[in-house]
């Protein structure tokens, strides 16, 4: 690997943040970023878990950290998909 590969491969990023500032900030810059209803909606669309353990997840983040997720961000969520 030459060097310009390695400083590719350096800058591969991906930020994970519930913070929404921080997520705009990032898509201004062009900078990967998922927020927590793009990992929550991942985990139930490649059947990592089901549509029912997402939704015990939520509900566990509320009831643990305090963390609600408006019915419009749940319904982004669960929102219909094509099966992979």
């Amino acid at each position: 690997m030459n060097s310009e590969q390695q400083v590719m491969k350096c800058n591969v990023v991906v930020l994970l943040s519930n913070d929404k500032r921080a997520v705009y900030y990032c898509q201004a810059q062009a900078i990967r970023v998922l927020n927590l209803e793009n990992i929550l909606r991942e985990l139930w669309v490649r059947e990592i878990l089901s549509r029912s353990e997402v939704q015990q997840l939520i509900e566990r983040m509320a009831s643990i950290e305090n963390l609600v997720i408006s019915t419009e961000r749940q319904a982004a969520i669960f929102a219909p998909h094509r099966p992979q």
